[in-house]
């Protein structure tokens, strides 16, 4: 989307998608396509009908380690590596609430249960790799841009 000056002063939105650009983009980070493939794994896996990992009976085990572990690393790559921060922290910040949508939908799942543990899992992963996150963007310099659009190779 691009904004063009009339010989007016008025300002002009132009709402043309460049859709050769938006591809560019995305086949050239590999890790916002990775970001997107596990977001995307973890909506669908959530919601498979008597998923292997879910226990009704288990406060503390599998499960929710693997959930720790996942809305971990969902929370940390957006900061890490994205090189708009303000968009990776949008992104980050927005696994916990998907999260909470995702264990609310799994009480309509066949052989799924709703469970307040799992969603302080959910959260606490989450917490815990956008905290590594700003600590790997700090002193990693990661996602930094140098000019316009590109991102530092240091």
């Amino acid at each position: 989307m691009g904004i063009k000056k009339k010989s007016n002063g008025s300002q002009k939105i132009s709402l043309r998608l460049n859709r050769n650009a938006l591809w560019k983009n995305l086949i050239s980070r590999p890790l916002i396509l990775l970001w997107v493939a596990a977001v995307a794994f973890v909506v669908i896996s959530s919601l498979i009908p008597q998923a292997g990992l879910s226990d009704g009976n288990s406060t503390v085990g599998v499960d929710k380690l693997a959930r720790l572990i996942t809305f971990g690393l969902l929370g940390f790559f957006p900061i890490a590596f994205f090189s708009s921060i303000k968009l990776g922290f949008c992104l980050s910040s927005s696994m916990p609430a998907l999260g909470f949508v995702l264990e609310l939908m799994q009480k309509h799942v066949p052989g799924r249960h709703f469970s307040p543990e799992d969603i302080i899992a959910n959260n606490i992963g989450a917490v815990i790799g956008i905290m590594v996150a700003v600590v790997t963007r700090i002193i990693f310099h990661t996602g930094r841009l140098t000019k316009k659009g590109e991102v530092d190779e240091k």
